[in-house]
């Protein structure tokens, strides 16, 4: 691997490094994994393309992103066609996935905490990621409360839908399902996308309007389709 980048920021340390092998490019917040791209800047993480494909079922022209790193998700929806709005708190996230992972200049980016950001905010969007962790890979207890999701619901009204990306230890790790209640309780119906029986995996708990999902559809890489078969979607267990 080569190091590009090594960063200490006011949000931990971030590196970022190119694979000899074959060009991919990984962003590291700490410890923590947080994104990669091959060599057309497209993510190389099936639950980035799950996600684009939850936001694309709601067919939004403006979409809100809460999380950078490498910027993955909001490449692929602006590729997509869509208007996109991308929050941070670290403005620098902004600056390496620019850099290094081909985000377009065209992604609009604010540095804000996710949770002020839709407090203060009364644009609507017609539908909203959350994909944010701190260099723990915890999400942020703000955006873990009921007011989290009751702002979420307000900003994407009846059509829309919202996605949050959970990582889950274990079959036993109830986080992801407790996250869905909240949703639930919030107005935004919730389901499931997991990969079960998978360790340290990304749950996405999904609310809104948001149809059954045809994954995979035959149209993905071949390293894709074959991580997608895994996938179930199910209702919360809490």
């Amino acid at each position: 691997m080569i190091l590009l980048e090594n960063v200490d920021t006011a949000y931990g340390n971030i590196k970022i490094l190119e694979s000899e092998k074959d060009g991919s490019i990984t962003y590291y917040q700490g410890e923590v994994f947080q994104s990669q791209v091959d060599k057309k800047g497209v993510s190389t993480c099936a639950y980035i393309h799950v996600m684009k494909d939850v936001l694309l079922s709601a067919k939004p022209e403006r979409v809100l992103l809460i999380g950078c790193a490498g910027g993955t998700l909001a490449t692929l929806m602006h590729r997509a066609g869509c208007e996109v709005v991308l929050v941070d708190v670290n403005d620098y996230a902004f600056t390496l996935a620019r850099r290094y992972f081909q985000m377009p200049p065209e992604v609009t980016c604010v540095a804000a905490d996710g949770y002020t950001y839709l407090l203060e905010s009364d644009q609507p969007f017609g539908a909203i990621a959350v994909d944010a962790f701190n260099g723990r890979g915890v999400i942020p207890s703000q955006m873990r409360k009921k007011d989290f999701f009751r702002l979420l619901a307000t900003a994407i009204g009846k059509q829309g839908v919202a996605v949050m990306n959970v990582m889950t230890a274990h079959d036993l790790d109830m986080e992801a399902d407790r996250i869905a209640e909240k949703m639930a309780a919030a107005g935004l119906p919730a389901v499931l996308y997991d990969w079960p029986g998978e360790h340290d995996r990304n749950t996405l708990v999904t609310g809104g309007a948001v149809p059954p999902l045809s994954i995979p559809t035959g149209k993905e890489p071949l390293w894709l389709q074959k991580e997608l078969k895994g996938i179930t979607c199910r209702a919360s267990l809490v």
